[in-house]
């Protein structure tokens, strides 16, 4: 390929994803066009041309497309300078000229081992002609890839993919079937068979020795530290391991205030989101924005008491108004935001809070991350006594027979309106037989756990429940339960649903979210405590968090049940949203209905109209629809 026809190809790519980069774009190619790297810019820091990308190093052997953010990278600088007198001669302050030179210097290995920072890069090497591709150990930063024709494609989103002259393919049908218990794809899948997402915490490298064969390296092992971290626990007293926590959250904080443009604040009002909006305004020398949404319905809203909390911390509060009419409008943008199946219904409210706070900010800090390093969710509590009450006595069959759907034909026409009693008994029947801690988490958080509806030819049922739990049975065994379901669910569920949702909704409206709960050394302190501190006397959960924020905001503001961030699908799916969910259902392209088990659905979405709350099982039918009707022809020419 000539260089003319690669760079209009890295154009057309660039231009797919400018929202990611609407402030500048920049393309390199190597001499014979071999290879060639794009990139579209969100200036953050050093916003002079000294930040362009793709970058090349002082030295010159390496060329770096790099998205995200490396906080630590002055840190860095001044080692380099220490251990190098050369690099004094910066060309600018930008993160990416150092971490081009730190891979240079110390080489890829060390360089990964010892950033804070959310990121995804390209790095291609002159002398050894190889290309990696590098995740963030939390996968805060998103990478596809597909390698075909003696080929490797990649970008932050699939829909730059086609441009690169990436083939059409085929639907992963284990993907699908993830997607429908789960509500989003974990790496290595995506959607399709032919395109892969790399690992929170893997790099990936293909090479002149290798050829088209990959050579995959997980530099974070999150089970490796979680195991390590609990083997060695933490040296001191319940009020050291806050001090040190307190501190660390602060430092960690402060470091992702960096920026040349300005920053704000998501406040929700609940643990997570004030104590980083309080330790932002400690740290700032200005005033911090916060952004919160407001929810008309009360048993969702949370912006009073948000509001309550920024007006103690004085920071500059901005609310947004999360009504049905605004998702009703919202929600046809949605699989064009999210361009694999997603199925989080908290996708709404965070893509309109994106929208209203890139009005006023460049950069927002979230809360993210603090209830997996915390045991900050309720179903944790759920699963640890329920599992522990019944791993003894395992009783009944995952393959017994229970004729739920009989039984709830019979109490619908007794109740005149449908049941869903009969289900939920035989939903408990498979979780309590569950033989291990991985299906049993799973039948407490993943949906249509009485079968997913897909057709027995395109369904291997071993695959859909187990095939996410992203732990060993060794670990599992040695860690305590609680300790299993929190490293679990900073493996995966963090990376794979919270983080995309965050990233697509966020970067859709050339936003930036920072996540200071997001770092190794956290993680690993967080590991290492007794699971006890977590818990408070009184029940609530995350007390060692709480008596850091309690430092900051009167308990009396924080103190309440936690909500969580759904907007009520439930009910906007029999009103405001309910002609679109039908649209979504009667035009579900060919390609997932012949998939699919329609019948099923049909009822599933008949009885929820009339009275059964099954709004869990459809949303990701509906999103599926509604991806598979934008998205199904993105590889045909």
């Amino acid at each position: 390929m000539d260089q003319s026809q690669l760079v209009g190809q890295l154009q057309a790519a660039g231009q797919t994803i400018i929202h990611r980069g609407p402030d500048d774009k920049g393309f390199w190619t190597d001499a014979d066009g071999h290879i060639g790297l794009a990139f579209r810019r969100l200036a953050i820091q050093d916003l002079s041309e000294a930040g362009r990308q793709p970058m090349q190093s002082g030295c010159g052997r390496y060329v770096i497309a790099f998205n995200g953010e490396i906080y630590n990278h002055m840190d860095l600088r001044r080692i380099l300078e220490t251990e190098n007198p050369a690099h004094h001669d910066w060309r600018g302050h930008s993160d990416t000229e150092t971490l081009v030179a730190a891979i240079a210097h110390w080489g890829l290995d060390k360089t990964l081992s010892i950033l804070d920072g959310m990121f995804a890069f390209a790095l291609w090497d002159k002398k050894q002609k190889s290309l990696t591709l590098a995740r963030d150990p939390f996968g805060e930063k998103p990478l596809y890839y597909a390698a075909f024709d003696g080929a490797v494609a990649f970008a932050s989103e699939i829909k730059a993919l086609p441009s690169l002259g990436v083939p059409n393919g085929e639907i992963d049908d284990g993907a699908l079937a993830s997607f429908l218990r789960h509500r989003y794809i974990p790496a290595p899948r995506t959607i399709w068979k032919h395109v892969r997402k790399l690992r929170a915490g893997e790099f990936v490298r293909w090479s002149v020795e290798t050829g088209n064969e990959p050579v995959h390296h997980q530099y974070w092992d999150g089970e490796h530290e979680a195991l390590t971290a609990y083997e060695n626990p933490f040296q001191g007293s319940r009020a050291d391991a806050k001090a040190q926590l307190s501190e660390m959250l602060g430092t960690l904080t402060k470091r992702r205030l960096i920026a040349d443009t300005p920053l704000g604040c998501f406040l929700s009002g609940g643990i997570d989101s004030s104590l980083i909006t309080a330790l932002a305004s400690k740290a700032s020398q200005g005033r911090v924005g916060s952004y919160t949404i407001r929810f008309d319905d009360p048993r969702y809203n949370e912006a009073d008491h948000a509001r309550k909390v920024a007006d103690h911390l004085g920071t500059d509060h901005h609310e947004v108004r999360g009504s049905a009419e605004e998702a009703a409008k919202m929600v046809p943008q949605l699989a064009q935001v999210w361009d694999e199946p997603f199925a989080d219904p908290s996708q709404i409210p965070t893509l309109l809070l994106c929208r209203k706070t890139r009005e006023h900010v460049t950069v927002a800090l979230s809360g993210d991350g603090g209830d997996e390093f915390s045991f900050g969710y309720g179903r944790y509590a759920i699963v640890k006594s329920g599992w522990d009450t019944r791993k003894g006595s395992r009783r009944g069959s995952r393959k017994s027979f229970f004729p739920w759907r009989q039984i709830d034909n019979a109490l619908g026409l007794l109740r005149g309106k449908p049941s869903v009693k009969a289900r939920r008994s035989y939903t408990k029947m498979l979780r309590d037989s569950a033989e291990t801690l991985s299906v049993y988490n799973h039948h407490h958080s993943s949906f249509w756990r009485h079968g997913v509806p897909i057709n027995p030819a395109y369904l291997n049922d071993t695959m859909v429940i187990d095939d996410i739990w992203p732990l060993s049975p060794e670990a599992v065994l040695t860690l305590p339960i609680a300790n299993s379901l929190m490293v679990a669910d900073s493996l995966c569920y963090l990376p794979e649903d919270l983080m995309v949702k965050v990233d697509r909704a966020s970067m859709s409206t050339s936003l930036e979210t920072r996540t200071p709960f997001l770092n190794r050394d956290l993680a690993k302190l967080c590991w290492s405590l007794p699971q006890s501190w977590n818990e408070g006397q009184d029940g609530r959960l995350k007390a060692l968090l709480r008596d850091i924020l309690y430092d900051h905001v009167p308990a009396e503001l924080v103190d309440r049940p936690k909500q969580g961030f759904d907007p009520p699908i439930r009910d906007w799916l029999r009103d405001n949203l309910r002609s679109w969910a039908t649209e979504q259902i009667e035009e579900m392209p060919e390609a997932l209905q012949s998939r699919l088990n329609m019948p099923e659905i049909e009822k599933c979405f008949e009885d929820h109209q009339r009275g059964a709350n099954l709004e869990g099982e459809l949303w990701p039918i509906l999103m599926l629809s509604a991806w598979g009707q934008k998205n199904l022809t993105m590889f045909e020419a």
